[in-house]
């Protein structure tokens, strides 16, 4: 595939920043301008596109493994020249963290692995996050558009956190507890059975606005060790069946 002998011409590495990932064969490449090599003179598109390098934990094979993605236009890259001095063939390594101009809002780590947690909105009945992350212990991926995935190993406040750039998210908390908010239309569907129960505690299902509608093919069947209460604060209660049962 690549041609040369690794070394036959010496090994050369190199630092850059990539200028351009929209690699024509998808193959995750990334051209990259290298310091020392590469003036401003030379367009981006003259640039040799440097093949990724994955880990021993990504087959790399028919589509199975690790997609080898994740460099964006001005990540700071690192890596070597598989051709040794005819630098045509260049292997991208990986990307190095850095801060730019000096300046804390240009930190290429992110905020929520540096141990900052950012407030969100709440809703009804929403609880207050828990996260408490301290670096560093926080393992956080965030992708260009803003969706995060945390999987943060902070002493006494260990959580996964899968969010969305819209607002929705999952996140598991140090005491156990889920938290599932979908900002828009939400759908879980079993094809076979499903059981919705709670070991010690309550269950409510409520809702702020709109209606509540239960639906079956079957019956329903209500049962209660207790008292089963209807009620309506406004409106009229409503029984409809051809046959209305009413048992001591």
């Amino acid at each position: 595939m690549f041609g040369s002998k690794l070394g036959e011409e010496g090994f050369i590495w190199f630092i850059g920043f990539v200028e351009d990932i929209d690699d024509p064969l998808k193959l995750g490449r990334v051209r990259i301008r290298i310091l020392h090599e590469h003036s401003d003179e030379v367009n981006t598109d003259d640039l040799p596109w440097a093949t990724p390098l994955s880990p021993v934990t990504s087959a790399n094979l028919v589509g199975v493994g690790t997609s080898p993605i994740g460099a964006v236009i001005g990540s700071m890259a690192f890596g070597f020249y598989l051709d040794g001095k005819r630098k045509q063939k260049p292997v991208f390594l990986g990307t190095i963290p850095f801060i730019g101009e000096g300046k804390e809002s240009n930190h290429s780590v992110s905020q929520y692995a540096r141990g900052q947690k950012v407030q969100r909105e709440q809703f009804d009945f929403e609880p207050e996050s828990q996260a408490k992350p301290e670096y560093p212990f926080n393992k956080v991926m965030t992708t260009a558009r803003g969706h995060i995935i945390e999987v943060d190993d902070t002493p006494g406040a260990e959580r996964v956190h899968l969010y969305h750039r819209s607002g929705s998210y999952i996140e598991m908390n140090p005491d156990g507890s889920v938290v599932v908010r979908s900002v828009g239309e939400s759908f879980e569907i079993a094809v076979k059975d499903k059981r919705i129960a709670s070991v010690e505690g309550d269950i409510l299902i409520s809702t702020a606005s709109g209606e509540v509608t239960v639906t079956s093919a079957q019956s329903i069947n209500l049962n209660a060790s207790g008292s089963i209460n209807i009620s309506s604060a406004s409106g009229v209660v409503n029984i409809e069946a051809p046959i209305i049962g009413l048992n001591a």
